[in-house]
């Protein structure tokens, strides 16, 4: 699918089909091979952003992941009102541990596409990551609405409140979590700790007043 970026298709008919060969090789993790189809493709028409994002998704699984940020940056240059690269240059950066750059790449995804959850969470958990708290929680707050049925976006928004020393609103995401979490969701156990942790503070702190 192309509808991530509003230009019009640039690729002919032989670039089309090395994007076709490049995805059916990347599924059979052949990615080498898959990469050097993007790259043909992106040759054949150097100012389609696709043939850039899907050469940066198969660098990251190669484990190229600097030359995928570049890749991005690229699809990103091309397509200057789509989201999707700065959110993938976004992870990319994540992965190397830059946070902070991270966070910026996924701020502008967002401002190309305000209303999607997930670029939420992921510019939150960057924020946290830089001890940025209170704005790791507008952001996490703001996945949680977006997506209020996303047992991730709960459980993320009440880490983050109880990092932040706001114990009655994280056990509160965390209730919320624990109600939308499947039985076998693999933070359920996590989130139950740390909610059992949180109502012994609270009864410590009532016990405290008295």
């Amino acid at each position: 699918m192309r509808a991530w970026f509003r230009r019009r298709p640039r690729l002919d008919s032989k670039g089309v089909e090395l994007l076709a060969d490049g995805r059916r090789l990347a599924e059979e993790g052949r990615l080498a091979d898959a990469l050097d189809c993007f790259r043909l493709a992106a040759e054949r028409a150097p100012d389609d952003p696709e043939p850039c994002l899907l050469a940066g998704r198969a660098l990251v699984d190669l484990g190229c992941v600097d030359e995928a940020i570049e890749a991005f940056g690229q699809a990103a240059a091309l397509a200057p009102a789509a989201a999707q690269p700065w959110r993938e240059k976004g992870l990319a950066l994540d992965r190397l541990g830059a946070h902070r750059e991270a966070e910026r790449a996924f701020a502008e995804a967002i401002a190309r596409a305000p209303d999607d959850p997930d670029t939420h969470r992921l510019r939150g958990a960057a924020l946290r990551h830089l001890s940025e708290l209170p704005a790791a929680v507008d952001c996490l707050r703001r996945a949680a609405e977006l997506a209020p049925d996303s047992a991730d976006s709960w459980y993320d928004l009440g880490f983050t409140l109880a990092a932040a020393e706001q114990p009655g609103e994280g056990v509160e995401a965390l209730e919320r979590y624990l109600a939308t979490a499947a039985h076998d969701h693999p933070r359920r156990e996590a989130a139950e700790r740390l909610l059992s942790l949180l109502h012994r503070r609270a009864e410590g702190r009532e016990k405290t007043s008295e």
